[in-house]
């Protein structure tokens, strides 16, 4: 596999603990011998909800999943 963490995905929140927790992600895909494709969809996943996260006032670390219920109940209702 010739991936890695997209940079997007790191600076969104530049936070180092993040980034390590992201890194073992990583590698924990990359011994499941995962498509590039696949992986790429994971990450490019990540980026949206931390996205999401930044926008909201949440962090990813944090996140209190009642908060984040709430701003999306029109999703699930």
């Amino acid at each position: 596999m010739n991936l890695m963490i997209p940079k997007k995905l790191l600076i969104i929140f530049n936070d180092g603990e993040l980034n390590k927790i992201l890194s073992k992600y990583f590698d924990y895909l990359e011994s499941k011998s995962l498509s590039d494709n696949t992986v790429k969809n994971y990450f490019r996943d990540l980026i949206d909800y931390f996205i999401y996260l930044k926008l909201n006032d949440l962090s990813p670390n944090k996140v209190n999943r009642t908060k984040a219920h709430k701003k999306n109940a029109f999703i699930f209702n």
